[in-house]
């Protein structure tokens, strides 16, 4: 038994409890528990028991040779990346201050006991120091210490200075000259910039292309798509850059009038071709990801009941189609049409020979080679 009762409220102690087993990384009997919370075994248990019915924590109970129980929770290994405002603290702060102030008395003479003590107060106030170092700070800054991404990723950081002037000449709708590289190939050209968008994992500057005179080389053939099913105007191509691969980019004094170069329609596909209609079943993992995306204009997505997504859209490069799907693996079913699917096997195929052909693992071990 505790040798006095605990003067703290059922909230407080489920509070204490849950940040001491959170943040010390430490096991406790129940006998530990008692006398740190200065409760009675059943209120622990109790308090145990509604921590260990709540989703997203890993909590722990084992019983060892002296029949002992012992209980610990496992802090998440990736902590969630919050953003506090000083204003948000300073709320917080504010309603712990008057909780701990004993409420107006309903009649002259009557005591009234505030709604948490003052040693409880302090403590909350100290959590609350120790999270604004941790938050506090620019709202649009996640952490001094970001993670890398966990796949493969261009660094835009070298570019700034190229997206400054590329956002300037979108607003004020200038010409600028534009200088492209990719290996040994250089380009250079008059672009009137029309939009800005992300696609994979970079920034592409879509536009127009501008007739040059007959001096100026023409740019090479990845850094600047005609949109085959837009017609161009006055020796005017519809155009996109990957920002990335931009060496040098000019304001021009010229201005421009011209629209969107996305206007006509949009097809998945950056090499062209003949148009086709896709269709693929993906798995519910992978489904949310999947439908936050852009494929075509006259893409269709169907959400089954039994949390699959089916997409169908208009692509132009069957080529580009099978290396995309193959990033999804199993998570991706093609259906149609015939042919894609009959190469996408022929793919799969080619893969398997690749690795001396099909690798069959036991359950155990299947799981640690995905």
């Amino acid at each position: 038994m505790t040798d006095k009762p605990s003067s703290l409220t059922t909230v407080e102690n489920a509070l204490n409890l849950y940040d001491l087993l959170l943040f010390s990384s430490k096991k406790y009997s129940a006998a530990d528990l008692m006398a740190i919370l200065l409760c009675p075994k059943t209120t622990v248990l109790r308090l145990l028991q509604q921590i260990e019915v709540r989703k997203g924590l890993e909590f722990h109970r084992e019983t060892d040779d002296e029949d002992r129980e012992w209980f610990w929770l496992d802090a998440p290994a990736r902590r969630p990346r919050i953003v506090c405002s000083p204003e948000d603290f300073k709320a917080i702060e504010a309603c712990v201050s008057h909780c701990a102030v004993p409420p107006a008395p309903v009649a002259p003479g009557t005591p009234r006991r505030p709604m948490i003590s003052d040693e409880r107060a302090a403590q909350l106030k100290e959590s609350l120091g120790r999270m604004r170092l941790l938050f506090e700070g620019n709202p649009d800054v996640i952490s001094d210490a970001v993670e890398p991404p966990s796949k493969s990723w261009v660094d835009l950081s070298a570019s700034s200075g190229l997206l400054s002037r590329a956002l300037q000449a979108l607003q004020e709708k200038r010409l600028v000259r534009v200088t492209w590289q990719r290996r040994r190939s250089v380009a250079s050209w008059t672009m009137a910039p029309t939009g800005l968008f992300a696609s994979d994992d970079t920034l592409y500057l879509s536009g127009w292309h501008m007739p040059d005179g007959e001096s100026q080389p023409k740019p090479a053939r990845n850094a600047s798509r005609p949109q085959q099913d837009s017609q161009a105007e006055g020796g005017r191509k519809p155009c996109f850059v990957c920002l990335h691969r931009l060496r040098e980019l000019t304001l021009l004094d010229e201005t421009h009038d011209l629209p969107g170069s996305g206007a006509g329609p949009q097809y998945f596909g950056a090499l062209g071709g003949e148009q086709f209609r896709v269709r693929v079943r993906f798995e519910p993992q992978v489904a949310d990801y999947v439908q936050d995306r852009h494929y075509s204009s006259d893409e269709r997505f169907i959400p089954w009941s039994d949390g699959t997504l089916e997409l169908e859209f208009t692509a132009r490069s069957g080529s580009e189609v099978i290396s995309w799907l193959l990033g999804y693996g199993s998570s991706a079913l093609l259906l149609e049409p015939a042919p894609l699917v009959a190469r996408l096997k022929e793919e799969v195929c080619a893969l398997l020979a690749r690795y001396g052909g099909l690798a069959v693992y036991p359950p155990k071990d299947a799981a640690e080679h995905r």
